[in-house]
């Protein structure tokens, strides 16, 4: 790999996003990471925050309910 005496930058961002199909779990996208340990050393959870809000017709109080998902992973690459 080429060294710069100058380089224009020292790190980079590329965000890469995808549209899955249905049938793509977390399992899948961990299975496709296991090959690139050397190249992508950290993987994070990219966690997902959903609530839901249901309203009666006939009146009542709103049902609520919240949870946290994992619904993907960041990944830091090592270019060095």
């Amino acid at each position: 790999m080429e060294t710069f005496k100058n380089p224009p930058i020292t790190e980079a961002i590329i965000d890469i996003q995808a549209v899955l199909s249905q049938d793509t779990d977390l399992a899948t996208l961990k299975n496709f990471q296991a090959g690139l340990e050397t190249r992508f050393l950290q993987r994070h959870d990219r966690i997902g925050f959903q609530q839901t809000f249901q309203v009666k017709a006939g009146g009542g109080p709103p049902a609520v309910s919240s949870f946290i998902v994992v619904d993907g992973f960041r990944q830091l690459a090592s270019v060095w």
